[in-house]
């Protein structure tokens, strides 16, 4: 039973929030406890060309950061950074102490971004803000602007708060224990 809950133990949230009002928006964020994976999801950019994560901003203090990797898979040349920087109430979602950074901007990448964690950052959640939010994602829609509420716009700032953790997160531990009750209950009627 202690494997089945351990081997569970990623977390899944989506970013819904923007700093621009631009509806349609998702990225999904998969936090494991060594490594965080940014992609995204959007069905707003669903066909649009040239969607691309610009930079990735964490709460977490850049000492827990190890690499920052592009792992989309298209034999991308991005090269990603991270340092420290502190941002006060950015993009008014809170304050931030890293950014990760492409630097450069050769080919657009709609993600996984994987940002490895020290193997001293023992935690099981990320840390949040006082605006309990973890991470920011730069999103830009490159060339082709997608028309919001009136204003035509090219980019924004994604975060959230919501996680969900994942279904075998939760339907695991679940059907263990009732297997166990199960047993234990065979056994009695015996």
């Amino acid at each position: 039973m202690l494997a089945t809950v351990s081997s569970a133990s990623a977390e899944t949230f989506y970013l819904t929030e923007t700093s621009e009002d631009v509806s349609g928006i998702r990225i999904e964020v998969v936090f494991n406890g060594t490594h965080i994976s940014v992609r995204d999801v959007s069905p707003a950019l669903v066909g649009v060309p040239n969607v691309d994560i610009k930079a990735i901003r964490l709460y977490l203090d850049d000492t827990n950061v190890t690499s920052v990797t592009d792992d989309s898979g298209s034999g991308s040349i991005n090269v990603w950074t991270h340092a420290p920087s502190y941002k006060s109430n950015f993009a008014g979602f809170g304050e931030f102490n890293t950014l990760c950074n492409k630097a450069t901007d050769s080919i657009k990448s709609r993600g996984p971004i994987v940002i490895a964690l020290s193997p001293s950052f023992n935690q099981p959640h990320l840390p949040e803000n006082s605006l309990k939010n973890s991470i920011v994602v730069h999103l830009g829609f490159g060339t082709e602007l997608i028309d919001v509420g009136g204003a035509d716009q090219d980019s924004s700032w994604v975060t959230g708060s919501a996680q969900i953790p994942e279904f075998s997160s939760i339907a695991l531990p679940v059907a263990t224990i009732m297997g166990i009750m199960f047993f234990m209950g065979r056994r009695r009627k015996e």
